[in-house]
């Protein structure tokens, strides 16, 4: 019975034969159910680990998720207490922050030249 090394058979390879489009070395009767057994408790094998490694980094990323939340929460309590000094400032000082406002303008369009 032939072989062969390619893979992926095409209109030029024979497909009739059973062992055609299989891997060099692999003949039709190396697919009993032994076979089968073996890739499955293979593919068992690389899914448990799989899944090991997923939790292993889920445990280690939990922490640094948590102090992330924690800094968004405290820069949102930040910006907050900007937004509401410049609010009060502006509200105080309507002509001042007018003015500064028409100079930062100026400056972004000389820049901007």
């Amino acid at each position: 019975m032939a072989t062969y090394d390619n893979p992926f058979p095409t209109s030029s390879t024979p497909n009739d034969l059973p062992s055609a489009g299989l891997r060099s070395g692999m003949t039709g009767t190396d697919l009993d159910g032994s076979v089968g057994a073996s890739a499955e408790s293979t593919v068992n094998r690389v899914v448990k680990g799989a899944h090991d490694v997923v939790d292993r980094l889920a445990e280690k990323a939990a922490p640094a998720l948590d102090a992330m939340h924690t800094h968004a929460g405290q820069l949102n309590a930040l910006q907050e207490e900007w937004m509401t000094s410049a609010r009060t400032t502006v509200r105080d000082h309507p002509l001042a922050a007018l003015g500064a406002a028409v100079v930062f303008g100026m400056l972004v369009a000389r820049l901007a030249r």
